[in-house]
């Protein structure tokens, strides 16, 4: 990155920083390729974020909040040298197009350092392509904990290869690959029916949400028995909501046939919550509602008190 002659680049540094606190994005991203002193400045000042971003056919579009800007977008069009911020109003949004000439394929990279600071961010992935190369060389800066995408465009890909720090994968449409249950992942959430309780048993993901779930009392009495005799040591917890809205779902003698288990309380009408005990004395909540949505949730130890359910 060169050095460009610019005054605020020779002002003190607590008169710099005044400045630009006053300033807005578009700013503060134009200045932050000035030189690397800049850099250094606007990074600090954008400290605590949350971002997202979404890949589609087109372009990569990062929407983060700092400490200094809330609601705001940075588009980056794939083989582009420009960039758009735009910024979230109640009626709609501005936008302001930034262009820098042969730095198409290192915005991403800036963005990320700059505005993200390398922290884990969440990317939904909506390209028409199965994982394109291309698309692939922007987003392998940045450090991503959560990817939502349609299954029909993982294809053969070895996503923890690809992501290799990933620790929640939604599967937003489409079945779920087998091969997925194998990961060490934190959270692995999708609708299939087709997943069987022996897929979950043979897991090596700790949390699980499945959503329009058919399981059986008999086949989720197979998981809670299986739990309490040692099986799945890494399960934290899962949550399974029905496809049938069905107020008789739940048949508490099939559920917990030869479970040593205790009402722990109903906590509101229509929900209600156990408690089973694993082999080695570590205990789970089990809860069930049975109100609009009909569900069930699982959480071991530490996650008894953390169930959306209860």
């Amino acid at each position: 990155m060169t050095t460009v002659s610019f005054p605020l680049l020779n002002l003190p540094t607590s008169a710099l920083q005044k400045i630009l606190k006053k300033m807005n994005l578009v700013e503060h991203v134009s200045l932050s390729v000035l030189s690397e002193h800049m850099k250094q400045h606007i990074t600090m000042l954008n400290k605590n974020q949350t971002a997202s971003i979404t890949v589609d056919s087109t372009s990569i579009v990062v929407h983060i909040t700092t400490d200094m800007f809330q609601d705001v977008a940075i588009v980056l069009k794939l083989n582009q040298s420009s960039v758009k911020v735009r910024k979230y109003t109640n009626n709609g949004y501005t936008k302001t197009q930034l262009n820098v000439r042969g730095f198409a394929a290192k915005w991403l990279g800036h963005v990320n350092q700059v505005f993200l600071q390398n922290k884990g961010v969440l990317v939904r992935y909506y390209h028409s392509r199965i994982l394109c190369k291309e698309v692939l060389e922007y987003i392998s800066v940045l450090n991503i904990v959560r990817l939502i995408m349609n299954t029909n465009y993982i294809g053969n890909c070895h996503l923890l290869r690809l992501f290799p720090t990933l620790q929640t994968l939604i599967i937003a449409n489409g079945p779920l690959p087998k091969s997925l249950l194998t990961y060490n992942l934190e959270m692995l959430e999708f609708d299939d029916e087709k997943v069987t309780i022996d897929d979950l048993l043979a897991s090596n993901c700790s949390q699980f949400r499945i959503i329009n779930s058919s399981f059986t009392n008999k086949e989720l009495n197979i998981l809670i028995r299986q739990w309490t005799e040692g099986s799945n040591a890494c399960l934290k917890s899962i949550d399974i909501s029905f496809s049938q809205i069905i107020t008789s779902r739940f048949d508490e003698s099939v559920l917990f046939k030869g479970v040593g288990y205790t009402w722990k309380e109903e906590v509101r009408p229509k929900k209600r919550r156990y408690t089973i005990e694993r082999i080695n004395g570590v205990q789970a909540n089990v809860g069930i509602c049975l109100a609009a949505n009909i569900c069930l949730s699982f959480n071991v130890g530490t996650h008894c008190s953390s169930t959306g359910l209860i």
